[in-house]
């Protein structure tokens, strides 16, 4: 596959055999022609054969809309046409989550899934998120900003702040990778129910100058950082201010 010029001459600091995690707005690349095939190949040409792409694949609208059931073989992602596109590339591994699974591509993809599925809230202790300091981890932003910044939840849910879960459980039939149904019993974020609007963009300013990076393809602007600098600096932040990361969400 071609990769478009406007991609293969950005000045993207990715690593061979880094792992890392993207969040993209594709239609933010649209000038440079790339279809959601096209940026993956240039992310994975990136990271080398030895390097792991992480796409969260969140299922938040589609699982409600399935009556609560999640099938990690089938049920489409939320989180746009590059997750969705790359979940079914040959050789992703996906998570076994029902809000917020991962699709994985590499050599960490079996590492960074298999024990999802144990976990009982979005982003737990077993969490592909939870792991990415350990896999000494980047995360990148592709033109939609830095507030969709889902590894806050593993952050979050380490700080336990007040608003983190909704009071209230939900049921789950969750089917895995070989065809078997389980129900179980999920919290899940409590940020609609305490009338909260997420502000993770506030953690760029609070991350030293050399563990995050910036710059631009064309109009689309895009940020990366490093994972055990977010973890660092959104444990103290929450440390001192549970609500550091939090607004009053716009009246409806």
């Amino acid at each position: 596959m071609a990769i478009p010029p406007a991609l293969a001459a950005a000045d993207l600091p990715l690593r061979a055999g880094e792992t890392l995690l993207v969040h993209a707005s594709v239609r933010s690349l649209a000038h440079t022609g790339a279809r959601a095939e096209d940026i993956l190949a240039w992310l994975r040409a990136g990271l080398g054969a030895a390097g792991t792409l992480i796409l969260p694949t969140l299922t938040y609208r589609a699982t409600p809309a399935a009556g609560m059931a999640f099938d990690v073989r089938s049920t489409p992602s939320d989180t746009g046409a590059l997750p969705e596109t790359g979940r079914a590339l040959a050789g992703a591994q996906r998570s076994v989550h029902p809000t917020h699974s991962v699709a994985a591509i590499g050599p960490a993809a079996a590492e960074l899934t298999r024990h999802h599925g144990l976990d009982r809230e979005p982003c737990g202790p077993n969490s592909p998120f939870i792991l990415l300091p350990r896999l000494g981890a980047r995360i990148l932003f592709l033109g939609c900003g830095l507030r969709p910044n889902t590894t806050m939840h593993a952050v979050e849910a380490l700080a336990r702040p007040w608003y983190l879960h909704h009071p209230d459980t939900r049921r789950y039939r969750v089917t895995g990778h070989q065809g078997a149904t389980v129900e179980v019993e999920h919290l899940h974020h409590g940020f609609s129910h305490h009338r909260l609007a997420q502000r993770y963009d506030r953690l760029w300013d609070l991350l030293p100058a050399d563990r995050r990076w910036s710059g631009a393809i064309g109009p689309c602007t895009w940020h990366l950082l490093d994972a055990q600098a977010v973890f660092a600096a959104g444990l103290a932040a929450l440390v001192r201010d549970p609500a550091a990361f939090v607004e009053p969400a716009p009246p409806a």
